[in-house]
C-alpha cells in the first residue's frame, strides 16, 4: 500500500534542499554582480532570507513532478520536464523583472574585462536556476521512491520479506 506523507515528506525536503543551496549560490552571485556593477551593496539578511525561501518555494513543483514521474514512460518524462520548466520560467522571468535599462546600459559602457565577467556570472546565475530545479527533481524521485510501500507495524522491511 502506498504511503502519501513520506513521500510528500521526502518531496518537500528534496525541494528544501536544493532549493537552499540554489537561493544561497544565487545570493552570492547577486552580490558579485553588484560589485562588477559598482554598486552598492545594501544585502541584508531579512532580504538573503526570503530569497532562499522563495528558491526553496519555487522547487516544489520540480521536486513534486519529479515524485509523481515513476519509470521511463513518456508521460513521466513529460511530467518531470514540466515541473523543471515550471520551476525555471518563473525563476528565470522574477530575475530578468530585475534587470533595468540603465544596467543594460552600463554594461555597454564597460570595458571589455569586466563586461565578459558580468556575462559569465548571468549564465552562472542562470545555470544555477537551472540546476537546482533538476536537481530538485531528482532528489524528489529518489527520495519518495524509498517511501513506495509501507511495512505492516511491529515488521521490518526484511522479515516482512521472508
Amino acid at each position: 500500500m502506498p504511503t502519501p506523507l513520506p513521500r510528500l515528506s521526502a518531496t518537500f525536503l528534496a525541494a528544501v534542499c536544493a532549493g537552499a543551496v540554489a537561493g544561497v549560490v544565487a545570493r552570492v552571485l547577486m552580490r558579485l554582480l553588484a560589485y562588477a556593477f559598482q554598486e552598492e551593496t545594501g544585502f541584508t539578511w531579512e532580504a538573503s532570507t526570503a530569497i532562499v525561501l522563495l528558491f526553496v518555494v519555487l522547487m516544489l513543483p520540480a521536486a513534486l513532478t519529479g515524485a509523481l514521474a515513476v519509470g521511463r514512460r513518456r508521460w513521466s518524462a513529460v511530467a518531470r520536464w514540466a515541473g523543471v520548466l515550471l520551476s525555471c520560467l518563473v525563476l528565470i522571468t522574477m530575475a530578468a523583472g530585475t534587470a533595468t535599462d540603465e544596467g543594460l546600459e552600463t554594461l555597454g559602457r564597460m570595458p571589455t574585462g569586466r563586461a565578459a565577467v558580468v556575462v559569465v556570472l548571468l549564465v552562472a546565475f542562470l545555470a544555477t536556476i537551472v540546476g537546482g530545479a533538476f536537481a530538485a527533481s531528482r532528489l524528489g524521485s529518489r527520495w519518495s521512491s524509498r517511501f513506495a510501500y509501507s511495512t505492516p507495524p511491529g515488521l521490518t522491511s526484511h522479515s516482512a520479506s521472508r
